[in-house]
């Protein structure tokens, strides 16, 4: 049976994105067109660096929103066997002040689990993001910089 192409499959988008071939073809199409004081090159290298930037930037937040959903995964398993364990001790209570008792205490520890594991998971959730972030910021910060470079120099 062939595999139906899947639109909602966004891993699939970017499998063939290769940004070095993008540009050889950019560089490729625009070298028989000049301008005096510009250099195509001085482009391509620049949006080539650019698209290498994204791409890293893609990639920590993929690797980071991986390992918050293995987080989940590990979060529910373990919640899962607490409870099982949970309603096999209530199951055992000896009369209905103990049960209740116990039920008051297991609602406390559940509440605290759930604030700990909310708090990790944004911190994941932040620490992904600012990996990201930084590797756009320090693109940007390079970008200004081969700018203000490139605008000092007069070309021939």
């Amino acid at each position: 049976m062939a595999k139906a192409n899947d639109p909602f499959d966004f891993s699939t988008y970017f499998s063939n994105f290769d940004p070095n071939k993008l540009m050889q073809d950019l560089s490729a199409n625009m070298g028989d067109f000049k301008i005096p004081g510009f250099s195509f090159d001085v482009l391509l290298d620049t949006q080539r660096k650019n698209l290498e930037a994204l791409t890293k930037a893609n990639q920590l937040a993929l690797q980071g929103t991986q390992a918050i959903a293995e987080r989940q995964r590990e979060i529910l398993q373990q919640a899962m066997q607490e409870a099982t364990a949970v309603i096999k001790d209530l199951s055992v209570a000896g009369n209905p002040q103990e049960a209740a008792q116990k039920q008051a205490a297991v609602m406390q520890q559940a509440f605290e689990k759930a604030v700990e594991t909310m708090r990790e998971l944004a911190e994941m959730t932040t620490k992904t993001n600012q990996e990201a972030f930084e590797a756009l910021s320090q693109r940007f910060k390079e970008s200004m910089a081969e700018l203000h470079q490139s605008a000092g120099k007069p070309k021939k």
